[in-house]
């Protein structure tokens, strides 16, 4: 495990050695780079120790606010120890024009002063929308308090009169980009900015404005173009990494200020299925049964054309960028990857022949641990279920069944390094899976569980003994959808032969005597109402809490949860009955008011002396599963 975890990115242009920082701080300070909100200086260094005056964060406060584009060269004073020549003129005036900043009695700013957490905290606030109004007691406290409250003060451990440094100003500006505004919105974009998968400013986006590239890594000329190869920031496929770790055909994007440089090893083997619209004009590739759009500034949009050497019905390994376009070819013997999965059906496919013209053609498909599902031209004994290894080479594809490694067993550390003894590798690719359905796993959500072999049905390990890839057998339930079923009614025909619709009671949804003509189900989950879901069999459930299973309109599974009394609401964890759960962002809570559910949130019903607490689990959490549903009632 040699990158999953650095605290201090030594090859990052961004950190002081001997400054304290955590892990996430070069992703910090990189966003902030590239928002404008913090430069460096003309080293790039970001002295991230020093002190902060209040001019400095005058500036940064306005290139963090809405009236980040409207800074003119020349400004006029408002303060009477700022003159209009003063480089922090223009930032000053636009700041206290706007009700950030303000000045002393006496007419001064003093804009060479340390500036203060309270001080920073008072300006934030106001970016975010508020107001002295909306303290609950007199400032500086009602501030520092909201500011907690909110989260403002996530990585800082200053007090309300104490100086901020650089990096105190970095993580306090990283939170409010991510914060959400008075009014409920994130603010980043509020500035334009996008979000990513997880709720926060997009880094990548956000990076990509600066973004130079791609380059394919065919031999060591590529760093050519890089004007600080070894002072740059690394990161492999989105992960902190090294430079050493960047391997030939990986696709590579860098910037030169901030000095960062992304690597993806991200990269499909296949037949061309087909080139479309065609090789006069190649827009998108489809590899495997999937279709890639072509990166059409890169070489492989001249690869696929008809000036190129790669047409329908070669095999191939296509390279993947950042966004998943293609930007290189390669023959699939020259750099082939075997991809293991799960067959999820077999059956037929259309191809399209070198001379343009369409086949039918026996195939198989396959969900893969990568998360993806392929298509390969293939006859095969083998059946729907079974787990394989798919191989692509120039004289053709091959699939087998998977035979097992050895299965790892015991307690999956805190870091979600290990399973036990055995390594994960950092790119392990992990997949959960039973008769209803597959779903891609990542190992921080395994952290604490405690595998025995009967838990995995596929371990497969890397050259250095991690394991890179794992199928499991219906571990964390995370396939499935979690909620309130709120109704069953049947059509059925009765002993005279009447067709009868009504709500099924508990006796009747368990009577394996009734032949219904239909049965629908009325659900509801994250808050939406689902009505009228169609099935085929009656499950052994009642109204409640449930886990279930849609296919379009139809239920494919459906099974009711555990029950737990909570009697305890923790920083991250509930208890109750002696049981410990962990609460996630997938958890669902409910306030039950009368009968009737409405979409609440822990914060608010955590108070036990307030509420009755029912929490429902699928699985313990050391058995993979998870907290899943709470409904809260008022005492």
């Amino acid at each position: 495990m040699k990158y999953r975890i650095i605290c201090l990115l030594t090859a990052a242009i961004m950190l002081v050695s001997a400054l304290p920082v955590y892990a996430s701080s070069s992703i910090v300070t990189d966003v902030l780079a590239g928002a404008g909100i913090m430069q460096g200086d003309e080293k790039g260094n970001l002295n991230l120790s020093s002190n902060v005056s209040r001019a400095e964060f005058a500036k940064m406060a306005v290139a963090a606010s809405p009236y980040k584009d409207d800074v003119s060269s020349s400004a006029s004073s408002l303060f009477s120890d700022v003159s209009y020549k003063h480089w922090s003129a223009p930032y000053v005036k636009i700041a206290a024009r706007a009700g950030y900043v303000s000045g002393y009695t006496d007419g001064s700013f003093r804009p060479n002063n340390t500036i203060t957490l309270q001080e920073t905290v008072s300006v934030v606030l106001k970016l975010l929308g508020y107001t002295a109004n909306d303290y609950t007691e007199p400032f500086p406290e009602g501030a520092l308090s909201l500011y907690r409250k909110i989260g403002l003060d996530e990585n800082i451990s200053k007090k309300g009169a104490d100086p901020m440094t650089r990096l105190d100003c970095a993580n306090l500006f990283y939170n409010v980009l991510n914060a959400k505004t008075k009014n409920g919105t994130v603010y980043c974009q509020s500035l334009g900015y996008k979000l990513g998968s997880d709720g926060k400013i997009s880094y990548t986006d956000l990076m990509s404005q600066s973004m130079n590239g791609p380059i394919v890594v065919t031999d060591t000329s590529w760093t050519s173009s890089i004007k600080n190869t070894n002072s740059s920031a690394v990161y492999k496929n989105n992960e902190i990494s090294a430079l050493d770790a960047i391997s030939l055909y990986d696709v590579v994007y860098y910037s030169n200020t901030p000095a960062i440089i992304w690597a993806y090893s991200n990269r499909v083997s296949g037949t061309v299925d087909a080139i479309s619209p065609s090789r006069t004009n190649p827009t998108s590739v489809t590899v495997a049964g999937r279709t890639y759009q072509i990166d059409i500034s890169s070489e492989a949009a001249k690869q696929f054309s008809m000036y190129g050497n790669f047409k329908a019905g070669d095999a191939v390994t296509i390279l993947l960028g950042k966004d998943d376009t293609v930007v290189y070819v390669v023959s699939a013997d020259t750099a082939s990857t075997a991809i293991y999965g799960i067959i999820t059906s077999l059956g037929t496919t259309t191809l399209t022949n070198a001379a343009g013209y369409e086949y039918q053609q026996d195939c198989v498909t396959v969900a893969a641990t990568d998360g993806q599902t392929y298509t390969y031209p293939i006859e095969t004994s083998l059946e729907a279920g079974d787990l394989v290894s798919v191989s692509v080479t120039a004289s053709g594809t091959s699939i087998s069944k998977l035979t097992s490694e050895t299965k790892p067993s015991g307690t999956v550390n805190s870091s979600a390094t290990a399973i036990g003894k055995y390594a994960l590798a950092d790119d392990v690719q992990i997949l959960d899976y039973n008769e209803d359905g597959i779903c891609t796993v990542s190992p921080g959500r395994l952290s604490g569980v405690d595998f025995t072999t009967s838990m995995l049905k596929f371990a497969k390990y890397n050259t250095a003994g991690e394991i890179s890839h794992l199928i499991l057998n219906n571990v964390t339930g995370d396939m499935y959808s979690y909620g309130i079923l709120t109704e069953i009614n049947a059509t059925y025909i009765n002993a005279e032969g009447r067709r009868v619709t009504e709500y099924l009671s508990t006796t009747k949804s368990r009577d394996p005597a009734i032949t219904p003509a239909s049965l629908t189900y009325s659900y509801l989950a994250g808050g939406q109402s689902s009505k009228g879901m169609n099935s085929s069999k009656i499950f052994p459930v009642t109204t409640g809490p449930v886990a279930l299973k849609t296919q379009g309109q139809t239920l494919s599974a459906l099974s009711s949860l555990n029950y737990v009394g909570i009697s305890k609401v923790g920083d991250g964890y509930v208890s109750g009955n002696s049981q410990t759960f962990k609460t996630g962002s997938n958890l669902q809570v409910y306030e039950n008011r009368s009968g009737t559910y409405f979409l609440s949130s822990l914060e608010i019903v955590s108070d036990t002396d307030k509420y009755s607490l029912r929490g429902y689990y699928d699985k313990a959490d050391d058995k993979g599963g998870r907290l899943r549903l709470i409904i809260a009632t008022a005492k």
